[in-house]
């Protein structure tokens, strides 16, 4: 019998939380395009990255659950808490003097609801 083959991509955390970078960073082109390209007014620059910071903690989270068929709030926290620390790397790397304790918490607090919301819906959906 043909043995199946594992990929890194059969784990749902693993498989989460990439969906979740790409979408995040994907949401991230679409927005410096509209910047750049368009009249998009660099004032919503914030709120908008917001909400694709959630978004794509809320689409990390649905996909994982949905992959593994359970463990909604288990997942969704995994994907979360990675999805967060991916991202407070980045910003370490790119701007140290954006970093503080009230900036993480809340970006940790979102990431970790977003992506057990996204898991639940997940569940619901399967």
């Amino acid at each position: 019998m043909p043995e199946e083959k594992k990929s890194l991509l059969t784990s749902p955390l693993i498989f989460g939380t990439t969906a979740a970078i790409l979408i995040g960073l994907l949401g991230i082109l679409v927005l410096a395009s509209c910047t750049y390209f368009t009249n998009f007014s660099e004032l919503y620059l914030r709120p908008a990255g917001t909400v694709l910071y959630l978004l794509g903690a809320f689409a990390g989270g649905f996909l994982a659950t949905k992959k593994s068929g359970g463990k909604a709030l288990l997942y969704g926290a995994q994907i979360g808490i990675a999805y967060f620390l991916f991202f407070s790397l980045i910003l370490l790397l790119t701007n140290p003097a954006a970093l503080s304790a009230a900036t993480l918490g809340i970006k940790g607090i979102y990431a970790l609801v977003a992506a057990v919301a996204g898991g639940a819906c997940g569940i619901a959906f399967s």
